[in-house]
């Protein structure tokens, strides 16, 4: 069994609250780092692929985190 936990991604749905704090007057240079740190939605992909892929047939209880 393979544990994935991506962390915060780049979504519409992560986007909206940064978008409403930009608006309501939080510092654009705080919202810029959180947006500058989540992950790419491909990337989450790419790993989900390469588990679900023969080749990680040697992997074994695997915790994936970024």
């Amino acid at each position: 069994m393979h544990t994935l936990c991506p962390g915060d991604i780049d979504t519409p749905l992560m986007r909206r609250p940064l978008d409403e704090a930009r608006v309501n007057g939080t510092d654009g240079g705080r919202v810029a780092a959180i947006e500058a740190a989540l992950g790419r939605p491909e990337d989450v992909a790419s790993v989900l692929v390469l588990l679900a892929s023969p080749v990680s047939a040697g992997l074994v209880g695997t915790v994936c985190t970024g």
